[in-house]
């Protein structure tokens, strides 16, 4: 496999003129220095990783920026001796601040006088500045999603629940696999904004996640996140929880732990999701009420 994506490789190189041949084959090094002896979770090299999706961006873009970010984008994280400040002394100013875009800092967040507590504030802050951030991350989490099922229980709830609240509808919205110009997404983007008054990245928070969701709010995601771990699901309506049931093999998707009605009336049933049917793409969280722990 890395023999093939060499060849490819090879390929973008020889269409480049000299100047550009010489920073993307730096950059290259960089990364394949950085990643060299480490392993994915599912055990195959992992620089794998950031030379497929590199090359995939470019045959779609052909946007020298965007390819060296991807190759660029987890040398930070995955390597405690480089910094985002060496992205910023070697490399172009942008490709730095898409790096940076999609690097999740080891504190808080930080981005002027703006302190972000969660990482996706921070992400989205930044993605709403430049939409190639948009394009690294959701390509990012696209292939990231092809090896949910090697990470720990929890955080493949995790990062299921965060695709589906923020990952997919944003896709949806700048309609990530159907136009191939970045000039286009951002122009859908710029007119998304205006026609639904999406003035700051918590506005558009609140927008992805109730694309999903109904009565759900950024406290809520941020609730949910950070406890995916122990979250259940409450269901306050019993019509909701009657249309929940009728999804094909729902048995075995979910736990029910309990199904009651009170002296009021009132109904109530609490289920867990089972780990691994969560990422089932054919499956959503149709949450209409609100939820528990």
């Amino acid at each position: 496999m890395y023999w093939d994506l060499s060849l490819r490789f090879s390929d973008i190189l020889s269409s480049l003129n000299e100047k550009e041949r010489v920073f993307l084959t730096s950059v290259y090094d960089f990364a394949y220095a950085a990643h060299l002896g480490q392993k994915r979770k599912s055990g195959e090299d992992y620089f794998i990783h950031p030379l497929a999706v590199s090359l995939n961006l470019h045959d779609k873009f052909s946007d020298l920026e965007l390819t060296c970010a991807w190759l660029l984008h987890d040398t930070v994280e995955d390597n405690p001796e480089i910094f985002i400040k060496d992205i910023y002394i070697n490399y172009w100013f942008e490709i730095w601040y898409l790096v940076d875009s999609v690097t999740k800092n080891k504190q808080k967040y930080y981005w002027e006088e703006f302190i972000f507590e969660r990482k996706i504030d921070k992400f989205l802050f930044w993605w709403m500045k430049n939409i190639k951030c948009f394009l690294l991350k959701l390509a990012d989490r696209d292939d990231n999603m092809k090896t949910l099922t090697n990470l720990k229980d929890n955080k493949q709830v995790r990062m299921a629940f965060e695709t589906q609240a923020i990952f997919s509808p944003l896709e949806e919205i700048i309609w990530f696999h159907t136009i191939n110009s970045i000039e286009e997404w951002y122009e859908n983007f710029k007119y998304l904004c205006k026609e639904k008054n999406i003035d700051s990245y918590l506005y558009l928070k609140d927008y992805l996640i109730n694309k999903t969701f109904r009565n759900f709010s950024n406290e809520s995601f941020d609730s949910v996140y950070q406890n995916t771990a122990n979250v259940t699901w409450k269901i306050t309506d019993r019509e909701t929880f009657k249309m929940f049931l009728k999804i094909p093999n729902i048995d075995d998707k979910i736990d029910i732990e309990t199904i009651q009605v009170n002296e009021n009336w009132q109904f109530l049933a609490i289920i867990k999701f089972k780990k691994w049917e969560i990422i089932d793409n054919n499956i959503k969280l149709e949450i209409w009420d609100t939820y528990s722990f």
